[in-house]
């Protein structure tokens, strides 16, 4: 039986099976994605995480980036609604309130599991979701940027998946 702290996400959870993950993040949404084999369920989790790291980079999460988000994850990961619902909100939960001890963590995680172009796409939707609201700020950048450095990406691969998003770059829109 899983410990309540291991729910809530705040102790280490022991009856996590093994081979889950790493990190407690990752464990928390794959223990949602019972019907995905348990690879894909990670893979799908690391992915919804660090999605989840974009929207609130600049303190306001607008609802046209959950949307994004949910667009992706259940484009990506072939759930259904409820289960897309489920996967975005607790991403979003883990990121604000875990950020900071799990970003490095299910980055490593997501770069084990992901090949590099699998990695770059990631990159193109996290850019996808800051430009949900019209328009990716400075922050949304930076965090989208730290995540490439995360994943082993190059400057050359970022600037080829921010290109497509040029127009929806605050730092290159006209005031």
């Amino acid at each position: 039986m899983r410990s309540l702290l291991g729910f809530l996400g705040l102790g280490s959870d022991e009856s996590a099976p093994r081979g889950a993950g790493d990190s407690a993040s990752v464990r928390a949404i794959t223990a949602r994605l019972e019907s995905l084999a348990p690879g894909r369920a990670r893979f799908l989790a690391s992915f919804a995480f660090l999605l989840g790291r974009i929207a609130p980079a600049d303190i306001d999460v607008s609802e046209a980036e959950v949307e994004t988000m949910r667009r992706i994850v259940r484009e990506t990961g072939g759930l259904d609604a409820e289960a897309t619902d489920l996967v975005v909100s607790i991403a979003t939960e883990r990121t604000t309130r875990h950020g900071h001890t799990e970003n490095f963590r299910v980055a490593r995680e997501f770069k084990q599991l992901s090949s590099r172009e699998e990695r770059r796409r990631l990159i193109g939707c996290l850019f996808a979701v800051g430009a949900a609201d019209d328009s990716i700020t400075a922050i949304e950048e930076h965090e989208i940027r730290r995540v490439a450095d995360e994943l082993g990406l190059s400057p050359r691969e970022l600037a080829d998946e921010r290109s497509a998003w040029s127009a929806s770059r605050s730092v290159l829109q006209s005031s």
